[in-house]
């Protein structure tokens, strides 16, 4: 794994040649994601991390990295920080 050098901002170039980034298809502003959806994400999200060596503290949103409402106001963002503490 290639780590940001330390007190960096993000960069969008850098997160596009350093990391992989997972799209639900829907719009999280507008309405929920399905229970199949959050499954799939949560068993793929668990299967890269042991594949790839990535860590919880390197798991982010799409808003923690740039000023835009994604995932959106109905993803369960409470969900998947519980995962990343187990």
């Amino acid at each position: 794994m290639v780590e940001r050098p330390p007190g960096a901002e993000p960069n969008a170039d850098w997160f596009n040649e350093n990391a992989i980034g997972i799209c639900l298809v829907g719009n999280g502003e507008k309405r929920g994601f399905t229970e199949a959806q959050i499954r799939e994400l949560k068993e793929l999200l668990v299967e890269l991390q042991h594949a790839c060596g990535i860590p919880d503290s390197a798991v982010f949103m799409h808003s923690d990295l740039s000023e835009v409402a994604s995932p959106g106001r109905f993803f369960p963002i409470a969900s998947v920080e519980s995962w990343l503490r187990d």
